[in-house]
């Protein structure tokens, strides 16, 4: 599920114009810590 929603997101951000690069950059990251904090929060349980 996680790669599916990366790979949209990357399709999406993809057509975003070049002043956006920074917060395509930003979201990427974002994303990114938000699973890595929800598959923390898997494990623990």
């Amino acid at each position: 599920g996680a790669v599916i929603v990366v790979a949209l997101m990357g399709a999406l951000a993809a057509r975003l114009p070049t002043w956006l690069q920074g917060w395509r950059l930003a979201l990427i990251i974002l994303a990114i810590w938000i699973m890595y904090s929800l598959a923390q929060y898997t494990v623990v349980r």
